[in-house]
């Protein structure tokens, strides 16, 4: 429920509101305005439910003013917006079939106005559902949660820019550890029904924007506008590559030009296929938004700052695990002796899970990545671990990228071989040891139906790159980062082997004397044994 600003109803609706100046120092948005013909009906007067009257006709924009529109963000500091919903996925393939839900919680704090624009900081809270037997009751105590800080700075039409280095890139579709569908980059100018414009971000498919007419949400007058980004082989499938669509409706309110409501659709499929593999929905809407006192504000942008001023400060340090424990240990004491002095704030919760990960990282533990996207559950506090990877059941099946976009492969085109799969970080300090460890096993196997597998957690990272020439044609690295919560990879390396039944027979986590002599016994064992299957052996050493 919307608990301020109730004097929406003195707006005449239909009116355009004015531009604010475009801004001067950020640079322009990434937005290309696309024509089309005929021209589209102008809007009529907004109506509960969507529906408008509408009259045919093919006119220029300077001959339908009643049906054009402008929406500048008209922002304040201090605001803070309260968006909740859902986040369902599901996941179709034959060998794999699971449906997932979560509670999506995103809050929106406008910081102080820039000379370009404003700052804001997004704090995007997933909840994993858990129902209770033959209820649709959820069990919100026991619930795996994530919390991401983003700040980003955002200019009058909508275009956002992080502060912190990659703070907005993403890893590829699926469920966004960040939440910032709320804002839609718009063009410069007044907009009317059916026209389009053009978004980009990073190196990802150009999305296209529509503006499809109004409605009014809750009291709220919005205009409705639908995206639209696929990639090229959604049309035109390949074999070597899959596909994915992504479909967002997005309710603009006309008096913050910040969303309303948010609905995402998001489908993805195999390579050389035209059915769908998996399915993303996303649903949220506003719920509550609050102009804040100065004191209480100024609490929240404490635990903003203090909370990524201890993530940049920590992340060179990460990938040097024990090393670096007393200067990471030295920089959250600092941090939490800030924090006692005032009490915290729901962005509080963002620290919180920072401080799993720097004491994760303390242990000398590679905790999975943070940063980009969830494509198989939730990261960032330990996930309950899928039956389904248990030693003596099947491999759940896969297929994986290439890194460097060079094919792709399936587990299932494996059978007949063992396999020893390798998850591992390359920001790991053990890196180096791990994949030259592989390479020999991988060299073992030559003549004895044992397949190597080396899958990146972190397919971003530039290190990839250099194992990627070192190791060659002969042990080349796949992308296993959509794999962290089916193979249960909670730390790194994690080693799985599967028999040629397709059956895991040996799991492994962390790396020393012990865990590579005890994996080398069972690759051993394993490619001595005849062609049958063979008892399950259980061997998980931490």
């Amino acid at each position: 429920m919307i608990t301020s600003y109730c004097w929406l109803g003195v707006l005449v609706l239909g009116q355009p509101l004015p531009l604010l100046p475009p801004p001067t120092q950020m640079p322009p948005a990434q937005t290309k305005i696309v024509t089309k013909a005929p021209a589209a009906e102008p809007l009529g007067e907004p109506t509960v439910g969507g529906s408008s009257g509408r009259k045919k006709a093919a006119l220029s924009r300077a001959e339908v003013p009643q049906g054009e529109w402008q929406a500048p963000l008209r922002l304040t500091p201090a605001l803070e917006n309260v968006y909740r919903g859902t986040v369902n996925e599901e996941c179709f393939t034959p060998q794999t079939q699971y449906a997932r839900s979560y509670r999506l919680e995103s809050r929106v704090l406008v910081l102080e106005p820039e000379q370009d624009g404003w700052g804001m900081a997004f704090l995007t809270t997933l909840r994993e559902k858990d129902a209770v037997r033959g209820s649709s009751t959820l069990n919100r105590d026991n619930a795996v949660a994530v919390s991401r800080l983003v700040k980003a700075r955002i200019d009058s039409l909508g275009h956002l820019e992080a502060e912190q280095p990659n703070g907005l890139k993403t890893n590829g579709p699926g469920v966004a550890v960040h939440e910032t569908g709320m804002v839609v980059e718009l063009p410069p100018g007044k907009m009317r029904p059916g026209e389009s414009w053009e978004t980009s971000e990073g190196d990802g498919p150009v999305t296209l924007w529509e503006v499809k007419g109004k409605e009014v949400l809750q009291g709220n007058a919005c205009v409705v506008l639908l995206g639209e980004q696929k990639t090229e082989t959604w049309d035109k499938p390949r074999a070597d590559r899959g596909a994915w669509k992504q479909v967002d409706k997005v309710w603009i309110s006309q008096r913050t030009g910040l969303a309303a409501k948010v609905e995402r659709t998001l489908e993805k499929r195999e390579p050389a296929r035209q059915d769908v593999a998996e399915r993303v929905v996303v649903r949220y809407e506003l719920d509550s938004s609050v102009q804040y006192p100065k004191p209480l504000y100024e609490d929240r942008v404490k635990d903003v700052e203090q909370t990524l001023k201890l993530a940049s400060g920590v992340e060179p340090l990460m990938g040097q695990g024990v090393r670096q424990a007393g200067a990471m240990g030295q920089l959250l004491k600092k941090t939490e002796k800030v924090f006692e002095v005032y009490p915290p704030t729901p962005y509080r919760a963002a620290f919180v899970l920072e401080k799993k990960r720097v004491e994760s990282a303390m242990r000398g533990e590679m905790p999975a990545p943070e940063p980009g996207r969830i494509l198989d559950g939730i990261a960032g506090e330990k996930p309950k671990r899928s039956s389904a990877a248990a030693v003596g059941s099947s491999a759940p099946d896969f297929t994986v990228p290439r890194l460097g976009g060079q094919g792709s492969l399936a587990l299932r085109n494996c059978r007949g071989n063992h396999v020893l799969v390798v998850f591992y970080n390359p920001a790991a300090p053990m890196t180096e040891e791990v994949l030259l460890q592989a390479q020999q096993w991988s060299r073992y196997g030559q003549g004895k139906d044992l397949t190597v597998l080396p899958l990146t957690v972190r397919p971003e990272s530039s290190s990839n790159q250099n194992w990627a020439r070192i190791l060659g044609k002969e042990l080349p690295i796949y992308d296993g980062s959509g794999l962290r919560i089916t193979y249960g990879v909670e730390v790194t390396p994690r080693l799985v082997l599967v028999d040629k039944e397709g059956t895991v027979r040996a799991l492994h986590e962390g790396w020393g004397g012990e865990t590579r002599q005890q994996c080398e016994e069972d690759l051993r064992q394993l490619v001595a044994e005849p062609n049958k299957a063979a008892p399950a052996k259980t061997a998980a050493k931490r």
